[in-house]
């Protein structure tokens, strides 16, 4: 019947909706983890190329500071930075999780809106 054919339908385009929304949510994670490990891929790329080439791997930072303190950075910081980001961004993506959220500093979902 009638009926039947739109309730199809509105199941289908909510389906469609929420397939639409999980890989824009999966498309914004990988940018942040790309874009928080780009350092780290950089510096695996030149130790890399220095242990292929001739020329050192000392020699490819201009100065001491960053070869001492580069694998610190892209290994420890740009990982934290990135495990940073993703509660953030599962709040933003997911309703249920902002609404747990701010239910743990005492507000409900009728205050939230």
């Amino acid at each position: 019947t009638i009926f039947k054919l739109k309730k199809k339908s509105n199941v289908a385009k909510a389906s469609g909706q929420k397939n639409r929304q999980a890989s824009m949510t999966i498309i914004y994670f990988a940018v942040v983890f790309l874009a928080c490990n780009l350092l780290t891929f950089l510096n695996l790329a030149l130790y890399a190329y220095s242990r292929i080439s001739s020329y050192g791997y000392v020699n490819m930072y201009c100065n001491t500071f960053l070869f001492f303190y580069s694998w610190i950075i892209s290994d420890i910081f740009c990982v934290v930075v990135n495990a940073a980001t993703n509660p953030i961004l599962y709040m933003c993506r997911m309703k249920e999780m902002r609404l747990w959220f701010w239910s743990l500093f005492g507000f409900r979902q009728a205050d939230l809106g």
